[in-house]
């Protein structure tokens, strides 16, 4: 066993003070409502959210950051940015020692759930593995229909911000190509996360994006998924409507040229759906994914596919 992991789990087996709350793994794609669900938790008097907090470039709240070093004695000086980039070389360095400590922090604030988010190459696959199998977390799989997600997806592309904007009046230009790869990527990490799960007898509990918004008790129908798993996250402290920030109607008016999108998407692949996902757990998707990680570095990929993407634009392989 790694001697800083197993010096975490010397020192959490001999806790007796707060304990550590229940961590919550918040599996999604992007633009399925994952930050409306982390809005809706902390809403809770014992819900906590730490967000992307494995996000790659470092994704939880400067004042999660700056807490987080706090209780660890280390100095950030104050700077929101130097606290968030101390957090998140720590994270990085040892994701399952940090998680522990993370959800010693949520007790501590009187939380008995903690959650965060997963997206696509947010940890490798042994590493997520790893967190399944110590701290038997919720696992809550968060979906919405890909062709929303990825017409979301591209609005905020254009708008140039992804929270607090309105997008209404923004019609992107999709390409069934770009599309089509996107879902690949997204089934795949499902898929892949699904397998993990199933291996360490975790069951994901699935909800929907327009559970946000067709159910007017949305916080009672969380409160009643998370009880159902044996965690009360007690009552609500706040409340505040979930607000969609597209409020167009229909798929042809948020988009610049929906027909000619879906008759191309019935030329290349008549059988990718628009709007399911294929969840069951996948063998291969796991062996792929591990494959890419044992070849190239993920920061590696990240800088590749970050330089190809407007070349791709510029040659008309990709279209914005």
């Amino acid at each position: 066993m790694h001697g800083a992991y197993a010096c975490f789990r010397a020192r959490t087996d001999r806790l007796t003070g707060f304990g550590m709350a229940r961590l919550l793994l918040l599996i999604a794609s992007p633009r399925a409502g994952s930050t409306n669900f982390e809005r809706l938790l902390r809403s809770f008097e014992g819900g906590e959210a730490f967000g992307e907090i494995f996000h790659p470039s470092g994704g939880t709240s400067a004042r999660n950051a700056a807490a987080f070093l706090d209780r660890r004695g280390a100095d950030h000086g104050g700077d929101p940015s130097r606290a968030r980039a101390e957090v998140r070389a720590i994270v990085r360095a040892d994701p399952v020692a940090a998680c522990g400590e993370l959800l010693q922090m949520a007790a501590e604030r009187g939380a008995v759930v903690a959650e965060a988010k997963l997206f696509a190459g947010f940890l490798p696959a042994r590493t997520l593995d790893a967190i399944l199998s110590r701290f038997r977390p919720v696992c809550v799989r968060l979906h919405r229909a890909p062709i929303d997600a990825f017409i979301s997806y591209e609005k905020a592309r254009m708008a140039g911000a992804w929270r607090s904007v309105d997008t209404t009046g923004l019609k992107p230009a999709i390409s069934a190509r770009a599309f089509g790869f996107w879902k690949w990527k997204q089934e795949n990490f499902y898929q892949m996360a699904g397998y993990l799960m199933a291996r360490n007898g975790i069951a994901p509990v699935d909800l929907a994006y327009e559970d946000f918004y067709r159910d007017e008790d949305a916080a009672g129908r969380l409160g009643a998924l998370l009880a159902g798993q044996g965690v009360d996250i007690g009552r609500r402290r706040r409340g505040g409507a979930l607000a969609r920030q597209d409020r167009a109607q229909g798929r042809a008016e948020k988009v610049a040229d929906w027909e000619g999108f879906v008759a191309d998407h019935r030329r290349r692949a008549p059988e990718a759906g628009l709007t399911a996902w294929r969840f069951e757990g996948s063998r291969a998707a796991l062996w792929g994914q591990m494959q890419a990680e044992r070849v190239v570095p993920r920061e590696a990929m990240r800088r590749v596919a970050a330089s190809l993407v407007p070349l791709a634009q510029q040659t008309g392989v990709l279209r914005a």
